[in-house]
């Protein structure tokens, strides 16, 4: 729904700027763009946030002409509904934005600036809107660990790990990227660098790679050839915020050190909506009779590379959710026959050093699972397993090869220490997966 409604929504703010064909060019952009169609298929929420930022602009849009904060403050609105969706990551469509409505809108400069001023405001208090409200409303003791926070805190979560987080730690996101090569499976896009979004690993080259040449190449040669120059105030004003937009996306991707490829979806509009303007700004630029075959050609050419690699991504069920959800559904089917065998009056149906294996077991059996560690930090700690354990809370644990971290590395070396394998008796191809807890053993 989150795709479908973005290229709606990006059909809307190129109609507003640049005209009926310069949406249709776009939107159909947007379409068939590999990794939006890919992120789109996936149960995250990147593509939603993608809508809401396009949204943001369409509103802005629809108020250059009369000038009316009404509009700055809907936009600032949609922007904080897309950082509440996936926080930092939205806002970097925050300065093309406000660049489009400083350059664009009608009204004084005092007008724009109290404009803005209240579109910071609008975004910052639905932004901040579930952050605040958890913490005041729920006790600390009742509410849930903040997946990646090092303290629990969903503010940690947000301006840590989510914040700050994404941008440092060079060294571990190489060295994961590294490690996933070296076993053959590269599912980590290529280490930062200029040509990182060109790089074949992970499919980013073919995904966004080739449009991402593509819209750099269509806004040069508009800027070359003076081809903006027909468009009037907020046609310029939108060309720019969508070229500052592609450039920010770019330049942030690249050095990016912590980076999958969902994350692109915070730009890719930006992308799609620069092949379509600029395709179509340089066919009906004066003097440009004898490249239109040409540019077409070249359009025509990105666009059926891009639905041709989108049909093949959509028949192989590429998704980008990371591991969420991958086991497959045999595996699932006889994990959860022998736990329920061997369940007992435990309260947990197993314990996981991470949460991938959990969705599934937790969708079909309705039962709680215990997390042992999230984004390689400690959630429920040795001492806390060991008690629940003696208990008689939990009687089995799920580990695995991909222990990253010293917190994960001591979960699974204890429950190694403390468990029997029984992974064949469960169906598990490999030994060292399924131990049995306790009085289970």
């Amino acid at each position: 729904m989150g795709g479908t409604l973005a290229v709606v929504a990006l059909h809307d703010l190129l109609k507003t700027l640049m005209g009926v064909r310069v949406a249709l060019t776009g939107a159909l952009a947007l379409a068939v763009l590999p990794l939006a169609v890919i992120t789109a298929r996936s149960d995250t929420m990147d593509s939603v946030m993608a809508a809401l930022l396009i949204a943001a602009f369409a509103v802005a849009a629809r108020g250059l002409a009369s000038g009316r904060a009404r509009y700055a403050v809907g936009a600032g609105a949609l922007l904080g509904l897309a950082f509440e969706a996936k926080l930092f990551e939205a806002l970097v469509a925050a300065l093309p934005l406000a660049v489009m409505w400083w350059l664009g809108a009608h009204g004084t400069r005092l007008q724009r600036a109290r404009a803005g001023g209240a579109a910071v405001a609008a975004c910052v208090v639905v932004g901040l809107a579930w952050l605040v409200l958890v913490t005041a409303l729920v006790p600390a003791a009742g509410r849930p660990w903040a997946f990646g926070s090092s303290d629990g805190s969903a503010w940690n979560a947000a301006f840590v790990y989510d914040g700050i987080g994404r941008v440092t730690g060079a060294a571990n996101a190489t060295a994961r990227s590294a490690t996933a090569v070296a076993r053959g499976r590269a599912h980590l896009p290529a280490a930062p660098g200029p040509l990182r979004l060109l790089s074949g690993q992970d499919g980013l080259g073919p995904r966004i790679g080739l449009q991402l040449v593509a819209a750099w190449t269509a806004v040069a040669l508009v800027a070359a050839a003076g081809a903006w120059r027909p468009l009037d105030r907020a046609g310029r004003a939108g060309l720019v915020a969508l070229t500052a937009w592609l450039l920010l996306g770019t330049v942030l991707f690249s050095a990016q050190s912590s980076l999958r490829p969902r994350y692109l979806e915070a730009f890719d509009p930006a992308v799609a909506a620069c092949i379509g303007a600029g395709a179509l700004m340089l066919t009906r630029a004066r003097h440009a009779a004898g490249t239109r075959v040409a540019v077409a050609g070249v359009l025509a050419a990105v666009l059926t590379a891009s639905a041709v690699t989108s049909a093949v991504a959509a028949g192989a069920h590429v998704q980008d959710s990371g591991t969420v959800g991958a086991l497959p559904a045999p595996r699932v089917q006889r994990l959860s026959a022998f736990l329920r065998a061997h369940q007992g009056r435990a309260r947990y149906e197993l314990a996981t050093l991470a949460a991938s294996p959990a969705a599934p077991l937790i969708v079909r059996d309705g039962r709680p699972v215990l997390i042992l560690t999230a984004a390689g930090r400690a959630v429920v700690g040795v001492d806390r397993l060991a008690k629940l354990v003696a208990d008689g809370q939990v009687h089995a644990a799920l580990v695995g090869d991909s222990c990253r971290s010293t917190d994960c590395t001591r979960a699974a070396a204890w429950v190694r220490a403390h468990g029997r394998d029984v992974s064949r008796a469960a169906g598990e191809r490999h030994a060292g997966t399924l131990y049995a807890l306790g009085s289970s053993r």
